[in-house]
């Protein structure tokens, strides 16, 4: 399962392009927190799409 949001990101993403999602509380599922992590706290990531593996041709 992907983050809500990061798959929102990824969506039309380019072999080799960088983006960077930011997931905002209300998009996560999470029921358990580490104790440096709160609730509340908007998630930042960095992707770079490497490869596509088992893609379907169009």
């Amino acid at each position: 399962m992907v983050i809500r949001g990061v798959d929102e990101a990824v969506l039309g993403t380019q072999t080799g392009e960088v983006r960077r999602a930011i997931v905002p509380p209300a998009l996560r599922r999470r029921r358990f927190y580490s104790e440096n992590f709160r609730p509340e706290n908007t998630l930042v990531h960095n992707i770079e799409l490497i490869r596509i593996v088992g893609a379907c041709p169009d």
